[in-house]
């Protein structure tokens, strides 16, 4: 064979390997590629958008629809409406979260938060309860104000609100009118005020309210709310019985028993429903007796037996004489102001014995009389001198151990004297024996003792009370230890009362001798 025929065999020879040399890397770079494809990753979660059908508070169902950004599997209890878009339709609020997954597995989760559905009516419940009764507020009387406040609850505001004719008070079984509640609310407003007072009735407080009495937006009504207060009414006084009895010394033990539980009673022994206090001296007043609800009644202390201190005090008027008190009831004075209007005081006298001691009691007085500022003048009765002005003086005191000594006075007991007798007499004269009184001034009764203190000389236990009566004024306010009794100086009182009381009672007389003032004696 030829040179140039084995060259060209081989150059076709190489062309053709050549040519299925690249005929099989082609394929095998098809196939290559091929299996890279199929060989791709998606790991991409996919992604979701709910949409509620309403938002706002509605009574209806809520539909909720789902869409996504690819296909995903099947969602349980969802309904495919159309490619990659679900709905389901919830029946009462949810807060849940759902799984979806698409095709290759991946999941994403997606919340669900649904809360404007309202089929509930609106409930009720006492927020706070006020008595104006605060020492004891599971009690009450007419007096009483009870204030209660309501808190609505599950209420999509306010369409119809509370009111009067909606709410029924009972007490006990028994329904009372309901007028006597005042009620403070507003459309929209979750609280409501009620306030009842002047309730007559008694018995366990209770409140009813009725069905659909408050309606919210949606039209959901509460149900009937009864609630029980906890609260009794009581309209009835307690019914007091007062005993007293002599025991050592002269001393008087009273003892105080009502028909009911009454509040404590300062300066007595006792508890719940009955009560003792030992009194050393006579003395006549009222005492409040309250029971838990505030139902007062009055127990009259009259004590006339003790004997372990006795007060006395007197008032002289010339053309009466003497006449004498022994408690605060009792007026020295009373009968020269029941013959004639115009008779003034002269004369004043005080005692006190038993268990003080002689200076217990100390007194001084403010006398006017005819013969002017620095004279001195006689008692008629006893002749002992008495100055003008304070007796005996400024800053002293009497008692019944003052250096003038005592006088005694036609009820056959000792006594200390505060200015004279005959201080109106015709032609009476000054202790130097001049300046008689004229005749025309004789009689008029325009001298005398004008004003008056007292003090003690231990008040850790008494205190004195003391009023004057000026017939043309009526009782002025009263007084107490060291304070100066007057209208006016010039100005002569017609008649006293006197007491010396524990000072757990002072408050108790003296609001009787209070209301006392202005009044006159008929």
């Amino acid at each position: 064979m030829k040179r140039k025929q084995i060259v060209w065999i081989l150059g076709i020879s190489l062309f053709f390997l050549l040519s299925l040399y690249h005929t099989v890397l082609a394929k095998y770079e098809m196939v290559e590629t091929r299996t890279i494809a199929r060989l791709e990753i998606d790991r991409t979660s996919p992604i979701g958008k709910i949409t509620y059908s309403k938002e706002e508070p509605t009574k209806e169902n809520i539909v909720v629809t789902l869409e996504v950004n690819e296909t995903i599997e099947e969602l349980k209890g969802w309904t495919k409406i159309e490619e990659n878009v679900w709905e389901k339709e919830y029946t009462e609020n949810t807060n849940e979260k759902i799984v979806i997954q698409d095709l290759s597995g991946n999941q994403a989760e997606i919340p669900i938060v649904i809360s404007n559905i309202d089929r509930e009516g609106p409930s009720i419940r006492v927020e706070s309860v006020q008595n104006s009764n605060t020492e004891y507020p599971e009690f009450a009387n007419q007096e009483a104000t009870i204030q209660i406040v309501l808190q609505i609850e599950d209420a999509n505001n306010i369409q119809k609100k509370l009111i009067e004719d909606e709410v029924e008070i009972w007490i006990e079984d028994k329904k009372i009118d309901a007028k006597q509640i005042q009620i403070e609310s507003k459309e929209k407003e979750e609280k409501i005020k009620m306030i009842l007072e002047n309730i007559k009735e008694e018995g366990e407080l209770k409140i009813k309210i009725g069905r659909a009495s408050i309606v919210d937006v949606l039209g959901n009504e509460n149900e009937a709310y009864l609630w029980n207060s906890g609260i009794f009414l009581d309209n009835t006084r307690p019914i007091v019985q007062v005993e007293q009895k002599i025991i050592e010394e002269g001393k008087v033990k009273v003892n105080l028993h009502a028909d009911e539980v009454i509040r404590k009673i300062d300066g007595w022994e006792g508890k719940e429903d009955s009560y003792t206090k030992i009194f050393e001296n006579n003395i006549s007043y009222e005492i409040p007796v309250k029971d838990l609800a505030g139902n007062v009644s009055k127990a009259k202390i009259e004590i006339k037996d003790a004997t372990a201190i006795v007060l006395r005090y007197a008032s002289h008027n010339s053309e009466v004489g003497w006449t004498f008190g022994y408690g605060n009831y009792d007026i020295a004075g009373i009968t020269a102001i029941e013959q004639k209007k115009k008779l003034r005081t002269e004369a004043l006298a005080f005692s006190i014995e038993g268990n003080v001691e002689p200076d217990f009691l100390q007194v001084r007085a403010y006398v006017h009389n005819y013969w002017g500022e620095g004279s001195e003048a006689i008692c008629q009765d006893t002749n002992k001198k008495y100055v003008y002005g304070f007796n005996p003086s400024p800053t002293t005191w009497k008692s019944m151990q003052t250096e003038e000594g005592l006088v005694k006075l036609n009820d056959g007991n000792q006594y200390f004297l505060l200015g004279g007798t005959g201080v109106n007499m015709r032609y009476q004269t000054d202790a130097n024996g001049e300046n008689p009184i004229p005749p025309s001034l004789a009689r008029q009764y325009l001298y005398g003792i004008s004003g008056i203190s007292f003090q003690l000389k231990d008040t850790s236990m008494y205190s004195i009370i003391y009023q004057i009566y000026i017939e043309e004024i009526g009782w002025l306010a009263p007084c107490k230890n060291q304070e100066f009794a007057c209208y006016q100086k010039d100005k002569p009182i017609s008649g006293l009362r006197v007491a010396l009381i524990p000072n757990s009672e002072v408050d108790y007389l003296w609001n009787i001798w209070e209301n006392d003032a202005g009044e006159k004696i008929e």
